[in-house]
């Protein structure tokens, strides 16, 4: 009687182990395909909006008006708002590169890739025998153009208004 048990037993065992095996060998395929990120769809008008936003913040770095640049931007608030960067935070970054011996301003490039996940990179020429093409005497400002509802906004990218804070020292 105890060898029967002893081999029901076995069986069992034997019939759990193998199905727990197939149980993690079977979903693996399957789960794949449930963690695949959504992927987002942009249309030529998205790209043309962004265009837009980052040609108006170039052209007026270029012609050094900072105020109406600065006054373009946005900020992130939170995950789903963006806000207009303060009109403290407009004068103290216009304040700082009003300073700055700016020569010319153009877009690097550009990738779209999410809602809030898109990269521009502005390059400003510092030097007068800089050249942005080259990447001599230039400094890199990254933009993120964020997309709430069916609009298009421009935050800076590191969502730390230029580092106005630690530009002037403030803490």
């Amino acid at each position: 009687m105890k060898f029967r048990y002893l081999i029901f037993s076995a069986a069992i065992l034997m019939s759990a182990v193998g199905c727990r095996n197939k149980m993690k060998q079977e979903p693996t395929g399957q789960r794949s395909e449930f963690i695949r990120p959504a992927s987002v769809v942009f249309s030529q008008n998205d790209s043309s909006e962004v265009l837009a936003l980052v040609n108006h913040y170039v052209d007026r770095m270029k012609h050094k008006d900072y105020a109406n640049a600065f006054g373009s931007l946005y900020y992130l608030s939170g995950r789903d708002s963006v806000k207009p960067l303060s009109k403290d935070d407009c004068q103290k970054a216009t304040e700082i590169y009003s300073r700055l011996p700016i020569h010319d301003c153009s877009m690097i490039s550009f990738s779209l890739k999410g809602n809030s996940e898109n990269v521009v990179k502005v390059g400003l020429q510092l030097t007068s025998q800089g050249s942005i093409a080259d990447g001599t005497g230039v400094m890199y400002i990254g933009l993120r153009p964020v997309k709430m509802g069916n609009k298009w906004y421009l935050t800076f990218l590191d969502n730390d208004n230029l580092r106005v804070k630690e530009m002037t020292n403030e803490k």
